[in-house]
């Protein structure tokens, strides 16, 4: 098990034992597909990891060039 965390807006950093089961992000310079924005310079990036207790968190993070 690895120690994260998660700064989160508005709320207080989330701390936490477990391990990162999946990360994905979005591509910035290409502009195409069903879920396009409308806007090239715009991506997300997805986490999603299991507690130690066996509990999922998944963190969306929303970049812009």
């Amino acid at each position: 098990m690895e120690n994260f965390e998660i700064v989160r807006d508005n709320d207080a950093t989330l701390a936490f034992d477990g391990e990162l089961i999946a990360k994905v992000s979005s591509n910035p310079k290409i502009a195409y597909g069903n879920s396009y924005s409308g806007e090239v310079g715009r991506w997300q990036i997805l986490a999603l990891y299991k507690t130690q207790g066996g509990k999922f968190i998944c963190e969306r993070i929303n970049r812009t060039q």
